[in-house]
């Protein structure tokens, strides 16, 4: 037990010194945000255009229904906006999914590469948008399959449980995937250390949620001056959190 936490204070003050790198750790954390914001960005845009679309199929739907049967050409125009919305819902999901996948397999390619010091090329890059879509695809299924078996509270429970093991277990993966460059063998190898190793990785969430907490609580007492002021630290005090925390599970994963 004594050598256990020895081991888990190395790491911690090794991922330390690692934030403390100024110019890589700033480097990482604007690639995260020109990453993030890449996705947001043309999230709105998929997302306003699809509301646009619903706005015409809600004006159909506003009128009353007598004087929309009563007329072809509105029922026509209706049925036309209805189906138009519904398959453009479906094929614009579809791409919002594997434009993200690609944005992900770019921006974090690239800064899983600078901390483990690999070089990036192309063929890494269109491999790792193929491990997003098996990986994020499984990951969506098994979710939805939850939501439609499971009932109630069970499936809420079952729901984050599973959440969080994509988050546990997806940094896992994208560095052993650039260890090694293989995609299936890199799912199983973190799907191997996620779960036969899941003990060490408990301090370093502990750590992790209290600064999380921290920052909730920092963000909750500047708002009560400066709404504006309160966003702004909370975003850069989260970047640093995500900066930081990678730092520290890379620590762990390549100690253990």
């Amino acid at each position: 037990m004594k050598s256990y936490f020895k081991k888990q204070k190395k790491v911690f003050i090794e991922s330390i010194k690692d934030c403390l790198k100024i110019k890589k750790t700033f480097k990482i954390a604007g690639v995260d945000f020109l990453g993030y914001s890449l996705i947001i960005f043309i999230s709105l845009v998929i997302t306003g255009y699809l509301n646009y679309l619903m706005s015409k199929v809600l004006f159909f739907g506003a009128l009353e229904k007598e004087e929309l049967i009563g007329s072809i050409a509105l029922m026509d125009s209706f049925l036309f906006a209805y189906t138009k919305f519904k398959v453009l819902t479906i094929f614009l999901t579809i791409l919002l999914l594997l434009i993200t996948y690609f944005i992900i397999a770019v921006f974090k390619g690239g800064i899983y590469s600078s901390i483990l010091k690999k070089k990036l090329y192309w063929g890494h890059i269109w491999k790792k948008f193929l491990l997003n879509i098996i990986w994020f695809t499984c990951w969506i299924v098994i979710l939805l399959v939850t939501i439609l078996i499971l009932r109630n509270t069970v499936m809420v429970y079952v729901f984050w449980i599973l959440v969080l093991l994509i988050f546990h277990l997806t940094p896992i993966l994208y560095l052993k995937f650039t260890q090694k460059d293989k995609i299936f063998n890199s799912i199983k190898e973190a799907l191997k250390t996620g779960f036969k190793k899941i003990h060490h990785f408990i301090i370093p969430y502990l750590v992790i949620l209290l600064y999380f907490i921290l920052i909730s609580f920092i963000g909750y007492f500047v708002s009560l001056a400066s709404e504006t002021l309160s966003v702004i630290i909370i975003v850069l005090l989260l970047f640093d959190l995500v900066t930081w925390s990678r730092y520290y599970i890379i620590r762990v994963i390549k100690y253990y």
